[in-house]
């Protein structure tokens, strides 16, 4: 949750109610802060303003409507570990499903013997329980996948 803790906004805008500093300028391109005319202040040159969560955010990513929160420079890589986080998670629920399957296709009463061990499914059909997994299975394969795409992408960036 660390991503969603930390407040990525642009440290100038923090500075707003302080002396004014001098807008610095780059003598061989010129460059100069930006402004952001919602904040009053001027910014980082990367600083973009959110408008989800109304304060300009230093390096914007994006703003994550999942953790409720802007993502940039300062909360980067706790976004990175919790996408990791939910990739590792999904991923276990499918190794697991994906372990069963392959237990039932290849010892059908291996996998019989197990759910009568378990008080809750040793009333329930082999069958209803072989229907969850492949639900299961259905439901988990394409989140692992996008989450993992996510994460390359994200890597991809960072480099």
């Amino acid at each position: 949750w660390g991503a969603t803790i930390k407040d990525p906004v642009d440290s100038k805008v923090l500075l707003k109610d302080s002396p004014p500093v001098p807008i610095r300028a780059d003598s061989e391109t010129d460059v100069t802060d930006e402004f952001c005319s919602y904040c009053d202040v001027h910014v980082q040159p990367r600083s973009k303003h959110c408008r989800e969560c109304n304060k300009c955010v230093d390096v914007f990513d994006h703003h994550c409507m999942w953790l409720n929160n802007c993502i940039g420079k300062k909360n980067y890589l706790e976004f990175l570990l919790s996408i990791t986080g939910v990739a590792a998670m999904v991923g276990i629920v499918l190794g697991t499903c994906v372990y069963l399957l392959c237990e039932y296709c290849s010892e059908e009463d291996r996998l019989q013997v197990r759910l009568q061990d378990l008080a809750a499914f040793e009333s329930l059909p082999k069958e209803f329980i072989l229907g969850v997994i492949i639900f299961l299975v259905i439901i988990n394969l394409p989140l692992f996948l996008l989450d993992v795409q996510l994460i390359i992408l994200h890597i991809f960036l960072m480099s």
